[in-house]
């Protein structure tokens, strides 16, 4: 075989071994929960509505009521 055609061989195989170890690490990470998630919530009133708007405005009073 040629040295070429080796040296392509085992850098693709090197790269699809990170990509699988780098996968499953993520996987690993992701279902953990050994720390907690921050989560940001953004309300948005898509369809313009008065009752959601005061709502929606009750929310950020609240929030910055109470951090």
């Amino acid at each position: 075989m040629p040295p070429f055609r080796v040296i392509r061989i085992v850098l693709l195989l090197g790269l699809l071994l990170f990509a699988a170890f780098y996968t499953k690490q993520q996987q690993l990470n992701s279902r953990s929960w050994s720390k907690p998630v921050a989560v940001v919530i953004y309300p948005i009133n898509h369809d313009r509505s008065a009752s959601i708007d005061t709502y929606i405005s009750t929310l950020y009073r609240y929030l910055h009521q109470h951090p």
